[in-house]
Formats: structure tokens, C-alpha cells, sequence
């Protein structure tokens, strides 16, 4: 925002809502709302990034195709009362949520928020439940765990496609144009180069230094690369609930693979590339193992443990 205010082409208005967009021969005309009244505004182009109810793509009548994902997931922000490392981890399929994948990593204020995937029959209301939070909180850290309840939140998701990311005069970008599921955080980092690909081309244009038949290379090459980030994380999801038992059969191979290539390399370890019968990290994870450090968090006293010379031993005991 600062630097946005440096800009002179910027207009920065806040409490303004375009509420809905038409399509004039050279420019839109966009209706937009705010505490002190209604007005229309007019562009020569348009880039809607308003996210996935946008009010201009649905006046507009685009179409699109989306889907409903089966998976539930849960949110638990809680914070510890004692210091924990700061490490991020993933279970593919914890023995603690019933076989389920779960996430743990830390944010601000030193909340950490674990994530954990439900049944797909999983409702919201039961599964937000505070005893249900407890139970659930409780089988993964155990009952001697001194913790802060912050805020729970359950969630699903969809994917969106949009037909065309080019409607004349206006060009939709980030979750107006896409939507995926969260797995690799391809959200963000797409919508940042919908806007990077059509800013400058715009430019160009603008500046009469190239034909406006360059604007159609934006949809020519930022929608198949959503299609394939769409692709790309529905895999991901399947991975982490397969919907078929030939399908678990299928992964774990892959987590066998994984688990001993972690234990061998010096790279990091996951938990959840433990296979399923392990125990899981009571009260909290191990550290991660990384090549070759003089010392490793030893989770079992909180303390450090001299590291040997695994890596150049090849002794992965060690590590």
C-alpha cells in the first residue's frame, strides 16, 4: 500500500464496491457503491481481481466450471505455553486422526495452527464442537500438553475454471479467473502472475508500443496454466484421501520410498513419512535432521545431542 500511494496513476479508494460492470464499444462502465452513494465509473480496460464472487463476472455473464471437493478439513489455532520449536510438519496419514492427514506449523504471535482432515461426511457444526476440538487436540499431544484454545475453523474448498480470462474490455485475474484447492499454494502465487503477465502487455498497449492483439495472449497462457494447477492439486487431494482402496494400496509404496530416503539422505525427516504404525512425537515433533549440523534438537529432553558424523559416515542410525 505504501508504495502504491507513491504512485501518481494510483487511485486508492476505500469502502468502494463495484457491484456490477457493462460492456460499452471503447470503454466499461462499472457501478460502484459507497457510504456516501453510488456512482458510475468509467474505463477504457478492466482487470478484476474481486475474487470468487465477483460482481463483474456475474453481471457479465461469464460462465464457468467449478466443482465441490468431498474432502473436510478442520482448523485448530492454539497456543502453547511452553516454547516449541519452530518447525512445520505433516502427516500423511497420522494414527492419531483416525488415518488422516494433518498440518502443524507456526504463525504470529505465537499461535500454531494444526490442521486436520475429517471424514468427508464430516459436518461442520460436529467437528467445530469444543469437546470434539478437545478430543481431538488431546489424542494428538497427549493429556499433559498446557495449551490456549485461540480459534477453531472448519473448511472445504472448490475448484473454478473460468471459460475465457477475456470478456472485450475486461480481463479477470487471481481467484475471479481460478480457484484451486490450497495443497501447494498455487492461489497466491497465480494471481500474481495473472497480474504480472496482463500488466505489462496493458502497458504496452496503453503506451500505442504494441497492437491490442497482444491482449490475447493473456488468456492463451495464464488459463491452461490454471487448468494445470487445477490438475495439480487435485492429484495432491487424492493423495491425501484416496477414494478408492486400490488407490491407498497405490501410495504406499511412495511413503515406504519416502521414509527411507529420508532417513538416509541427512535431509529433513517428516513424521508423516513415518510408516502408519508408528508412534506419533508425544509431546511434540523432533526436530528436523538437516545435512549435517554440528547439533540436533533431541525432542525426548528438549535439549541438543551431540550429532556424530552421520552423513559422512553414512550412519543413519546416528542421524
Amino acid at each position: 500500500m505504501d508504495r502504491l500511494r507513491e504512485l501518481p496513476q494510483a487511485d486508492l479508494r476505500w469502502k468502494h464496491r463495484v457491484t456490477a460492470a457493462r460492456q460499452e464499444a471503447d470503454r466499461v462502465v462499472l457501478q460502484v457503491e459507497t457510504p456516501d452513494g453510488a456512482y458510475a465509473l468509467e474505463a477504457e480496460w478492466v482487470i478484476d481481481a474481486s475474487g470468487i464472487a465477483s460482481a463483474v463476472r456475474a453481471s457479465l455473464g461469464i460462465q464457468t466450471t467449478s466443482a465441490q471437493s468431498e474432502d473436510r478439513w478442520c482448523i485448530s489455532d492454539v497456543r502453547f505455553r511452553r516454547e516449541m520449536a519452530p518447525e512445520r510438519w505433516t502427516w500423511v496419514s497420522a494414527a492419531f486422526n483416525d488415518g488422516r492427514a494433518v498440518w502443524q506449523h507456526q504463525m504470529a504471535d505465537g499461535v500454531w495452527r494444526i490442521d486436520y482432515q475429517m471424514a468427508p461426511d464430516a459436518t461442520p457444526e460436529k467437528i467445530s464442537r469444543p469437546d470434539i476440538v478437545e478430543q481431538r487436540l488431546r489424542a494428538h499431544l497427549g493429556d499433559d500438553v498446557d495449551l490456549e484454545l485461540v480459534w477453531v475453523g472448519p473448511w472445504g474448498y472448490r475448484t473454478q475454471l473460468l471459460d475465457t480470462f477475456r470478456a472485450e474490455r475486461v480481463f479477470f485475474a487471481g481467484d475471479a479467473a481460478h480457484v484451486f484447492s490450497p495443497f501447494g499454494a498455487r492461489g497466491g502465487n497465480s494471481g500474481m502472475q495473472d497480474a504480472e503477465n496482463i500488466a505489462w502487455k496493458l502497458a504496452a498497449v496503453l503506451r500505442k508500443e504494441a497492437p491490442e492483439a497482444l491482449l490475447d495472449s493473456y488468456d492463451a497462457e495464464r488459463r491452461p496454466a490454471a487448468a494445470f494447477n487445477i490438475r495439480t492439486t487435485e492429484r495432491s487431494a487424492r493423495f491425501l484421501a484416496p477414494a478408492l482402496p486400490f488407490e491407498k494400496a497405490l501410495r504406499a509404496p511412495c511413503w515406504t520410498w519416502r521414509a527411507s530416503m529420508s532417513s538416509r539422505s541427512g535431509w529433513s525427516t517428516w513424521a508423516g513419512c513415518r510408516p502408519p504404525t508408528a508412534t506419533p512425537p508425544h509431546p511434540s515433533p523432533p526436530a528436523m535432521v538437516r545435512r549435517c549440523p554440528t547439533s540436533r534438537s533431541d525432542y525426548r529432553t528438549g535439549g541438543t545431542a551431540p550429532y556424530r558424523t552421520c552423513c559422512a559416515a553414512k550412519e543413519p542410525s546416528a542421524c
